[in-house]
């Protein structure tokens, strides 16, 4: 089993410090997640692979959701993401798409489904003549665009249920490796007409994990 831990650093300072006041270095709470993905049931294990990067998203009011990235599978896609993930950009960010059975999707810093990164890349997927053959299972991550192929940047989205009418249009790239009871959790909110949570879904965090 892997053990794995956020390793983080916060600098309390005290306002308008004199000499004889001390700069007190706190270390936060950190969480510390052992998954076997050996032992995983999913569809996808066999892109699992040691050197493949894991993320954790974080929540105030949910588990965690921790994902395994496979860069073997698309490449321009993993590296977008993970530098996002280094940047912080999803900090704060909702899920602003909700729809059980289908998926929920977030990544858009604006919160209304029509932003997203400074950059666009490249569609990773078969029908933008890539190969990717990762389906569309449920625990899947996926990159949301609009419909220009190559207009993807910053918003995802994770399958809640087998949604494999995607497979080949949209650049699947990752999956779920702790958390499933999170993925239910949220695509059962309440949701408005335009599919957006009554009650918003926050991503507090999104990092990367030393593996």
């Amino acid at each position: 089993m892997k053990k794995l831990v956020i390793f983080s650093i916060v600098l309390m300072l005290t306002a308008c410090a004199t000499p004889t006041e001390e700069v007190v270095e706190v270390l936060e709470e950190t969480p510390t997640f052992t998954i076997d993905t050996a032992t995983l049931d999913v569809p996808y294990a066999s892109y699992f692979k040691a050197t493949n990067p894991w993320i954790v998203i974080e929540f105030d009011n949910y588990d965690p959701i921790v994902l395994e990235l496979f860069p073997d599978v698309a490449p321009i896609t993993v590296n977008q993401i993970t530098s996002l993930v280094a940047r912080n950009f999803y900090d704060g960010i909702i899920f602003h798409r909700v729809i059980e059975d289908f998926m929920i999707q977030g990544g858009d810093p604006t919160g209304t489904g029509g932003g997203g990164a400074n950059n666009n890349i490249t569609g990773e997927f078969v029908a933008n003549n890539v190969p990717n053959r990762l389906r569309h299972w449920r625990g899947v991550m996926s990159m949301a665009r609009a419909q220009d192929p190559n207009s993807a940047s910053s918003q995802f989205f994770i399958v809640h249920a087998n949604s494999n009418f995607l497979d080949g249009n949209y650049a699947a790239f990752g999956g779920i490796i702790q958390g499933f009871e999170t993925l239910d959790a949220i695509a059962g909110v309440e949701t408005d007409a335009n599919d957006r949570p009554l009650q918003e879904v926050v991503m507090k965090s999104v990092r990367l994990l030393e593996r």
